[in-house]
C-alpha cells in the first residue's frame, strides 16, 4: 500500500471512529471482550450482536482497529515463503459481494470499560 493510500485509509478510519458514539464503542468492545481468549474470529461471528446493539456498519473497521490498539485482539498471521499474510475469510454479510474479512484472535487482556 502506498503512503498516500495508507494515509487516506487512516483518515477514513478516524472519521468513522469519530462518528461512533460512546455507546457504540462500549457495545463493540463488550462484544469483542465476550469472545473467549484464544478463539479466532471475524466480524462474521459477532455481526448479529453488533447489529442488535445498532453499532454502525461504517464504524466497525475502525472499531476493530481500536480493539487492536487496546490489545483485546491480534491479527491471525500466516508465515511462509518469506511472507506474512493476514488471514481472511469470506464475509457472510448480506452485501458482501465476495468481500474478505480479517480474522483475529482474542487475547487474554480484559477490557477496562473505557470508550
Amino acid at each position: 500500500m502506498t503512503a498516500l493510500a495508507q494515509q487516506l485509509k487512516t483518515e477514513g478510519q478516524e472519521r468513522a471512529l469519530r462518528a461512533a458514539s460512546p455507546d457504540d464503542v462500549a457495545a463493540f468492545m463488550a462484544t469483542v471482550a465476550a469472545v473467549p481468549a484464544g478463539v479466532e474470529f471475524s466480524v462474521n461471528l459477532v455481526r448479529t450482536r453488533l447489529d442488535l446493539a445498532c453499532v454502525p456498519v461504517s464504524a466497525r473497521a475502525s472499531l476493530f482497529a481500536r480493539a487492536l490498539l487496546a490489545e483485546l485482539i491480534e491479527p491471525v498471521i500466516v508465515r511462509g515463503g518469506g511472507r506474512e499474510v493476514h488471514v481472511t475469510e469470506p464475509s457472510t454479510g448480506t452485501s458482501a459481494r465476495r468481500a474478505q474479512v480479517n480474522v483475529y484472535r482474542r487475547t487474554r487482556k480484559a477490557w477496562d470499560g473505557s470508550p
